[in-house]
Order: C-alpha cells, then sequence, then structure tokens
C-alpha cells in the first residue's frame, strides 16, 4: 500500500480502485465534528469548489475548522490550515484573498521548508507543490457517516 503523501502514488494506476485514506489530523477533526449537520474536506486545492457547495445549502453557521498538527508535543496550530481557513473565509464573504499571496506567505512558513530539506526524505518537494495547487479541483468532499467510519464522496 502507500504512505500518505501524493509523491507515493505519482504513476501509479488507481482509476477505478477504491482508496482508504488515513490522516490522523483530519479524521481526528471530522469525528470532533460527527454532532455537524455537514461535514466537508476542504483543501487550497478544493476551496472555491467547497465554498460554492456551501453556499448551495445556505446553511445558518459555518464553521471553518483548521485541522493543525499533533506530534509528540500535542496538539499545534499550523499556519497553513489557519491559511486555508482564512482563504475559505474571504472566498465565502465574497472578499477573496489573491492565490498567489496564499502561495507566498504558505511558501515562507515554518512547516513549508521541511519540503525538499534533503535532510527530510519524507517530506518529497512533489507534496509541496501539489499542496499549492489552489482551486484546481471543482469539486467539494463530503463526508459521510457509514457505520462507524466517515466516507468521502465528491460532490
Amino acid at each position: 500500500d502507500f504512505g500518505n503523501s501524493p509523491y507515493d502514488l505519482k504513476g501509479q494506476n488507481i482509476k477505478d480502485k477504491t482508496i482508504i485514506h488515513c490522516t490522523m489530523n483530519g479524521t481526528t477533526g471530522a469525528k470532533l465534528a460527527s454532532n455537524a449537520d455537514l461535514i466537508l474536506g476542504g483543501a487550497l486545492i478544493n476551496a472555491k469548489a467547497t465554498v460554492n457547495f456551501i453556499k448551495l445549502q445556505k446553511p445558518e453557521i459555518v464553521s471553518l475548522v483548521a485541522m493543525g498538527a499533533r506530534s509528540t508535543y500535542g496538539e499545534k496550530r499550523t499556519e497553513e490550515d489557519e491559511l486555508c481557513a482564512i482563504y475559505m473565509k474571504s472566498l465565502l464573504e465574497e472578499t477573496p484573498i489573491q492565490s498567489q499571496q496564499i502561495v507566498k506567505v504558505i511558501d515562507s512558513c515554518k512547516e513549508s521548508k521541511k519540503f525538499g530539506d534533503p535532510l527530510q526524505l519524507q517530506y518529497p518537494i512533489f507534496d509541496k507543490i501539489q499542496a499549492l495547487r489552489i482551486n484546481e479541483f471543482d469539486h467539494a468532499i463530503l463526508l459521510e457517516r457509514s457505520e462507524d467510519y466517515l466516507v468521502s464522496k465528491i460532490k
């Protein structure tokens, strides 16, 4: 199987296959939001599509939750997740931040520096490049409950 890196899937034929994606932070956050009427998985790559889907639902309350990261030192906020939430908020409020500004800020973040570092090969530069592809996917990702699991569905 594969790790949690997009690089691990590069060149793999996954068309028409069922993918089980495990992510500690995203899964934990989604489980904590289990009482929400609707849970979406959003990232910079599908931010606009996610916001458009939210607007179609016409919810009274929208909570944008930046997942952050966990480590042996506990939970911590991460600049790129916070900025993604801020960007999505700007889209919801129809005062969008320019995408090149998002890339510039994230590129200068501490977490961003580990990608491509020859001493941290588990963080290939390919993954950073993929993460900074803003609004390239035109679909939202809806997380639906199925027994004890959350299942991602493209909307």
